[in-house]
């Protein structure tokens, strides 16, 4: 370690000389041979020794032997990210009424600084401190909240909270729909109405939104991605039964007779054509593989076929080990799992998709006036809420999620979810 001198200038970066600024505080200021800059506390708070020890011991617990030095003792880093930690904390401390010039300082430094802990705390980070407080009285509040990334975040926030309108949705869609209706008795045992299929899709639909909450309130953005894509696939498989309702025998029976035994892939030389299967007993061909592109062209919307271009593109990125999606992992020192860049864009493309799909179900038979009623209103919030964060995006160049073709089908596939529904 690097010996500071009393009169040299105090490495934290007050500009003080160090016998001036960090000579006296409860830690020892260091450098190391590196030139990283080190402070070193002595611990005497029992609670804090407490803590100490039993994070110890959950060490010991995982690993079976006791923590290096070099190890890392508050291993909750790898469950949670320095930003949610201070979201918490901001949250908590608007929740306990700090004075909103306090949680300013703390958004802008991160420091947590008080009369009672100012020896704990560097001369540079004390001058942060008090530089930030200014900078909030001098702006009358947060200057932050006047800017565009604020407004871009609070649009955010209110599409987000729009998956919870989406999640209800769907349950009025269970209760009021998909439970009133009686079995076929007239089926065999595993074959579907169309109609059945589709409801079997909706309420599969139904569970992958609430996983996609759950991520996205924990900021685990990239998996939400990937289980849109999941909402995506239900949504597709709807509109190409609304379109050829026979064929739910080449998506439930065909699939389920091979696991049955009772159908086998198409035999050709001496192996098999998967694109074909067979029922044993009779010989009735059924096909084996629909692509997801020909169940978009099936769609009465005819934005779904360019939304699809986009969508499975950049879905593709996120659920694949892709090269693309590289730059979504690397945080501050490398790679790093709890990283999150796409957070904007998979709240919009999950509220984007779960709105598609509550619009197909609008096109189902029979559905009662008050329930078509209350889709269209969640439906046309949305819809509104999606094409304002798209158009705030599409102003500023530099702030562009997407480029601008994306965002002219984005746009065109918003506007065909006001009144075109997936039926003749």
């Amino acid at each position: 370690m690097k010996k500071i001198g009393r009169n040299e200038p105090c490495p934290c970066g007050s500009g003080k000389k160090f016998k001036k600024c960090c000579d006296s505080k409860d830690f020892r200021l260091r450098v190391d041979e590196s030139g990283d800059l080190l402070r070193e506390y002595s611990i005497d708070d029992d609670e804090l020794l407490s803590a100490l020890r039993g994070q110890v011991e959950v060490f010991r617990e995982i690993f079976g032997r006791e923590p290096l030095d070099d190890d890392p003792l508050f291993l909750e880093k790898y469950l949670i990210t320095p930003e949610e930690v201070k979201n918490n904390m901001i949250a908590a401390m608007e929740k306990s009424g700090i004075s909103a010039d306090l949680i300013y300082a703390y958004k802008k430094t991160g420091y947590l600084i008080s009369s009672s802990n100012l020896d704990k705390f560097p001369g540079r980070a004390l001058i942060e401190w008090d530089d930030a407080q200014k900078e909030f009285q001098k702006h009358g509040g947060d200057p932050y909240e006047s800017s565009k990334g604020f407004v871009i975040k609070q649009l955010v926030g209110e599409v987000q909270r729009e998956i919870t309108s989406l999640i209800y949705l769907f349950g009025f869609i269970g209760d009021r729909y998909i439970n009133t209706l009686g079995p076929d008795q007239s089926n065999d045992y595993f074959i579907l109405t169309h109609v059945d299929y589709i409801c079997f899709c909706l309420t599969k639909s139904h569970r992958t939104l609430l996983s996609i909450k759950t991520l996205l309130d924990n900021r685990m953005s990239d998996d939400a991605y990937s289980l849109t894509r999941s909402l995506y696939e239900n949504y597709l498989h709807i509109i190409y039964v609304l379109k050829h309702p026979s064929q739910v025998h080449d998506l439930v029976d065909a699939v389920i007779g091979l696991h049955a035994g009772t159908h086998e892939y198409e035999k050709k030389g001496k192996g098999y054509n998967k694109k074909v299967i067979v029922d044993k007993k009779t010989g009735q061909k059924y096909m084996g593989q629909i692509s997801g592109f020909t169940m978009a062209e099936s769609s009465f919307v005819q934005s779904d076929v360019n939304f699809f271009d986009v969508f499975y593109q950049k879905s593709s990125q996120v659920l694949h080990p892709n090269i693309m999606a590289f730059e979504g992992l690397i945080g501050d020192k490398g790679l790093n799992a709890l990283q999150t860049r796409r957070h904007d864009e998979a709240v919009f493309y999950s509220v984007m998709v779960g709105g598609m799909v509550v619009q197909a179900a609008r096109s189902l038979p029979d559905v009662n006036q008050i329930l078509k009623a209350d889709i269209n209103t969640v439906l046309g919030r949305v819809r509104l809420k999606l094409i304002t964060m798209l158009e705030c995006l599409a102003e500023d160049s530099k702030d562009l999620l997407y480029p601008k073709y994306e965002i002219d089908v984005l746009l065109q596939r918003l506007n065909d979810m006001e009144a075109i529904d997936n039926k003749a």
